[in-house]
């Protein structure tokens, strides 16, 4: 990912941030439903999502030193650009089967709210974010599923010096 920072203040900045995500989840199944009937299986299904997402966030800033901590909280567009689901089990028999999907439009963008902290020393940073998603992901069911993230980043000063810039507003 890549993030721009703008300073407002010595306190306060506008942070941008924009990256590519891959999420994902997984549940155990022991069963499975079909138009001839249940029967037993022990297996894991997986789902996996693709995204690029734009992240704008307010941090205030604490400093010491040569490090800082910043506590920032936005919101997030996540564009879905791919999707790939596989289903791995064992049947009653011992057999085992694997199904899947991969490729394809996802279902849902997802509009998210996010909260996180990050401690930079020198140019080096280590950030966490959790992300709380506002989309269903869930279309056509009576269950929501919302996105629910935690994310952990390394972060790399590229550009410029650790420092807070106060820009002079007139």
């Amino acid at each position: 990912g890549l993030q721009l920072e703008y300073p407002l203040s010595k306190k306060w900045s506008l942070l941008l941030n924009t990256q590519y995500e891959h999420t994902g989840a997984a549940l155990k199944a022991d069963s499975v439903i079909t138009p001839s009937g249940n029967f037993k299986t022990d297996g894991e299904y997986r789902i996996n999502y693709f995204f690029v997402s734009f992240n704008p966030q307010l941090a205030r800033l604490f400093e010491k030193g040569n490090t800082r901590i910043s506590i920032h909280s936005g919101f997030e567009y996540s564009l879905g650009i791919n999707w790939s689901d596989q289903f791995d089990f064992t049947d009653q028999t011992g057999k085992k089967f694997s199904i899947g999907h991969s490729g394809g439009d996802p279902e849902v963008n997802d509009f998210r709210i996010s909260i996180g902290t990050t401690v930079q020393i020198n140019k080096w940073g280590l950030g966490i974010n959790y992300k709380h998603g506002l989309s269903n992901f869930n279309k056509g069911h009576s269950d929501k599923a919302l996105m629910r993230l935690l994310q952990m980043k390394i972060s790399y000063l590229l550009f410029g010096k650790f420092q807070t810039i106060t820009p002079k507003i007139p």
